[in-house]
């Protein structure tokens, strides 16, 4: 029998076209859901990555410089640079030579590309003011150097950090040319050595051959961690340069020598307030773990500076500890740590000499601990002490200069 129509009419959706619809708002909320949850995640990494904030680089360049130091700060900011857990960005003010050496008296940024370098570095040093490093990197034709500077607590060291890591990106991921320093002022930079410069370098290779044979060799592959006071004592004047920035030469000799022996190289300083948000009074620049000969710690190295107060027993407990922590990780097939202490001042924190020597003392496996003491303002009796809890030894040093001969007697 026939179908027939029953004459109303059917409006009921099919069920796959339900099935479509119900699988498109699914895959919509997971594509939201997805996309919130992913900026959240990103928010929360650069949140950690710049943990103290943002920190924004003071550049004064030159007119005729300053296109061209636009181009570095644009690429630098572009790159999202991160120092000391700040997000930092760079700044390039137009500022004239002539106006740049007015102003250093009352300002001074932590980068500056001048119109005439020759004639801004002396006149800024009148100022108390000079250009850190041996090298600076060069933008626009002709070329003028990105001069990173120091003057004390004037240029905090937040910004000596942020600059130095400035010029390293220019030479590093830009492939700028550098220039020396030295040079800038009409002195000789490196390959200028006259005949008599070459008969007095071979003069000191010799003697640095029989000094070698004097002392026991330090074992191949020891790490050494390396503790700086960067207090208000390290600020001090000697002759016309402050106590960290004769030693900082000294060190760079010693991180030198420890990356050749095939050692690792540490690097912490002390001083107060490091940052805003420091909680403890040293940082730990550069850990055991970076094997790259100390080119790390001496690119760190560079960057401090000084202020703030004396907290050497907290930190050379801290230190100690890590090195400690590092050789039993190490295991015994690999050679005993050393740790080292360049200090100027007087401890002024709460632990005690006797608490100290009974941390150190019961470390195993033991990390020798020696320590340099600069000038008269240091207790030689209790760094004495200190460092022969370990089996380590007190050296005195009568001024910043002669803490290259000491470093050169421990290491």
């Amino acid at each position: 029998m026939a179908r027939h129509a029953s004459g109303e009419n059917n409006f009921k959706v099919a069920g796959w076209v339900w099935a479509v619809l119900i699988a498109v708002v699914l895959v919509t909320a997971l594509i939201i859901g997805w996309s919130a949850v992913s900026k959240n995640n990103q928010e929360t990494v650069a949140a950690e990555e710049c943990a103290e904030g943002d920190y924004e680089l003071s550049v004064w360049a030159a007119p005729k410089a300053k296109s061209a130091a636009e181009d570095l700060a644009n690429a630098y900011n572009d790159a999202d640079r991160v120092v000391a857990d700040h997000c930092v960005t760079a700044a390039v003010s137009e500022v004239a030579d002539r106006d740049g050496l007015s102003k250093l008296d009352s300002e001074v940024p932590a980068a500056w590309v001048p119109e005439d370098a020759a004639a801004v570095l002396p006149a800024a040093k009148d100022h108390g003011v000079r250009a850190a490093g041996s090298t600076a990197p060069t933008v626009g034709d002709p070329a003028r150097p990105v001069l990173r500077l120091e003057a004390g607590d004037r240029v905090p060291e937040l910004g000596q950090r942020a600059a130095s890591d400035f010029t390293s990106f220019a030479v590093e991921e830009q492939k700028l040319r550098t220039t020396e320093v030295a040079a800038l002022t009409g002195g000789k930079g490196e390959g200028t050595k006259d005949a008599k410069s070459g008969e007095d370098e071979k003069a000191k290779g010799s003697k640095k051959d029989k000094d070698k044979a004097k002392k026991p060799a330090l074992a191949r592959g020891t790490d050494v961690t390396f503790l700086l006071d960067t207090s208000d004592a390290m600020g001090v004047v000697e002759g016309d340069a402050r106590r960290l920035d004769v030693v900082r030469g000294a060190l760079h000799s010693a991180f030198q020598r420890v990356g050749e022996n095939e050692g690792a190289v540490s690097l912490w300083n002390y001083s107060s307030q490091l940052s805003p948000g420091a909680r403890t009074p040293y940082r730990v620049n550069v850990d055991l773990s970076a094997r790259d000969g100390g080119a790390a710690a001496g690119a760190v190295l560079d960057q401090l500076n000084v202020g703030g107060g004396n907290h050497a027993n907290v930190s050379i407990s801290a230190a100690h500890k890590a090195a400690v922590d590092s050789a039993a990780a190490a295991g015994a097939e690999k050679p005993a740590g050393r740790m080292v202490v360049v200090l100027a001042g007087k401890n002024q924190d709460e632990l005690s000499v006797e608490q100290l020597k009974a941390q150190l003392a019961a470390a195993n496996p033991q990390v020798r601990v020696d320590i340099v003491g600069i000038g008269g303002d240091v207790s030689a009796d209790e760094l004495t002490q200190i460092a022969e809890a370990t089996g380590g030894k007190f050296y005195p040093a009568r001024d910043a200069k002669a803490v290259d001969g000491v470093l050169k007697d421990i290491l």
